[in-house]
């Protein structure tokens, strides 16, 4: 059977997403490499039919090519027919944050986690109508999940990130800051600006973490706006989000936190 990898990706593509475009639209198309490189670790030894040479861009199977599943995007990823994809750095993976993120090892004051993203809009064609914010708060602090007097702690969040970026990470925040003049990145629930490296003490703690779409940048915020008033604002100029989920359990950090523990106080001595 001859399968062509690049056009079947190619297909999907004008299948499946005639009303996903942008982002969404380019990942269908991704599909074609990634068919072409998994239908080569599949080869069989099956002979071209008769092309010699065979065509380079061609690979031959003696199977049929099967259509890789892949989900619609979220309801709140999409804007009309417009959708965005997001991608967390590797500091989230798994289901939970990588060690350089925690205060296993986390070395920076100000921690800006990396993220990568597209749509729902072409920046480039417009970069002042849409903005792009990012949000990381604990849903489970302080005691972990079940515990009736807990609350959400905002760990991070950063905002009027300009419409025509596609990342942001520590050195974008660094570095060029001076091309996003309305950037503003804000201080968490400690008071610090950055990212709070987690560390739970108690039980098991939910993250929960969005990338946000904005039809606009937000006026007249700085730092030291409260966590209830920006996730206002975020909600009201919404055009869509990416949310993801992470787990931490206090467990891990048992060693840790017995380290940096203080020594016991020396017992009394006995009454004479």
């Amino acid at each position: 059977q001859l399968s062509h990898c690049v056009v079947a990706g190619y297909a999907m593509a004008m299948k499946q997403s005639r009303c996903l475009g942008g982002a969404s639209a380019f990942l269908w198309s991704l599909l074609g490499t990634q068919c072409v490189a998994g239908l080569a670790h599949s080869m069989r030894g099956a002979k071209s039919p008769g092309l010699n040479p065979p065509d380079p861009t061609i690979i031959w199977v003696n199977e049929d090519f099967v259509q890789p599943a892949m989900g619609r995007p979220a309801e709140e990823q999409c804007f009309g027919c417009q959708c965005m994809a997001a991608f967390p750095g590797l500091w989230l993976a798994n289901g939970t944050f990588s060690e350089e993120y925690t205060c296993e090892q986390a070395k920076l004051q100000n921690l800006i986690p990396e993220f990568h993203w597209g749509g729902p809009k072409d920046g480039k064609k417009c970069r002042s109508c849409q903005a792009f914010a990012l949000t990381i708060e604990d849903l489970d602090y302080p005691h972990g999940m079940g515990s009736a007097d807990n609350g959400v702690h905002n760990i991070f969040w950063i905002a009027n990130i300009p419409g025509d970026w596609m990342a942001i990470n520590q050195t974008a925040v660094d570095e060029l800051s001076e091309f996003a003049p309305t950037m503003v990145v804000g201080r968490n629930s400690k008071g610090d600006l950055g990212m709070e490296p987690p560390c739970p003490n108690k039980g098991m703690h939910r993250y929960h973490v969005v990338m946000w779409s904005l039809d606009s940048q937000l006026d007249d915020i700085d730092a030291d706006i409260t966590y209830g008033a920006l996730k206002s604002l975020l909600e009201a100029h919404e055009l869509a989000r990416a949310t993801f989920y992470a787990q931490l359990s206090a467990s891990r950090f048992v060693n840790l936190q017995q380290a940096g523990a203080p020594a016991p106080a020396p017992a009394a001595s006995p009454a004479a």
